[in-house]
């Protein structure tokens, strides 16, 4: 279980006849796979309002997130098909949609990326390779495709948050997130989580897609 005090700035003044402010406990939802029930922060209500307003944390409350209900499992055996359904996918999927891309370190997020940037004609698959030490990268001119990877941010501050907003509410690009759990109370509740996992074989891969919503396309 994490704690976390989170504080904006200006902190709430101090007066003569100030009154200690409500606490909300605010937990991310044990059905969202990506939060896996770990309680994000304690804040009070000043402060939640006002991260609130400044669009940090807004999707943040306690209890009222939307389970993915619908889902789509492939079987992939080897690299080659990982990189296939990357690429399918890349074919299809909406402008605007943003990927949640779970699994253990090696699982093929990046790989599948990899066919995500071919299927959307912005980057050969040798191109693309994991942000995990500049956090952002950007692929198509103008960009159509944001690989973002939020293995470092320990504890995510204010700013981490704010950049990421930038880049989730961007209408026009495709964001692909690494480790979003990360961050997880600031992901649209639209998104399309892409969990792979590792099958019985070596290089076997089962990649599930999954969202509230029904899909707008098929693969």
């Amino acid at each position: 279980m994490v704690w976390l005090r989170i504080c904006s700035t200006p902190c709430l003044p101090w007066k003569k006849n100030w009154v200690k402010p409500q606490f909300t406990m605010v937990q991310s939802a044990p059905c969202r796979p990506s939060a896996g029930g770990v309680f994000f922060g304690v804040l009070d209500n000043f402060h939640l309002e006002t991260l609130q307003q400044r669009r940090i944390y807004p999707n943040v409350q306690s209890d009222q997130k939307a389970c993915p209900m619908h889902r789509i499992v492939k079987h992939c055996h080897g690299v080659a098909e990982t990189l296939a359904l990357g690429r399918a996918l890349g074919q299809v999927v909406p402008a605007g949609t943003v990927m949640c891309l779970q699994g253990e370190m090696g699982a093929g997020k990046t790989h599948f990326v990899k066919g995500l940037a071919e299927g959307l004609g912005v980057a050969e698959q040798d191109h693309v390779i994991s942000p995990t030490y500049d956090l952002v990268h950007e692929h198509g001119d103008p960009c159509r495709l944001v690989h973002i990877d939020l293995y470092r941010i320990a504890v995510p501050g204010a700013e981490d948050v704010e950049w990421l907003l930038g880049y989730l509410n961007e209408a026009e690009t495709i964001k692909a997130v690494e480790w979003p759990e990360r961050i997880a109370d600031v992901m649209p509740q639209d998104a399309l989580t892409i969990a792979i996992a590792f099958g019985s074989g070596e290089e076997d891969r089962i990649i599930t897609l999954s969202a509230a919503q029904p899909f707008a396309f098929d693969l």
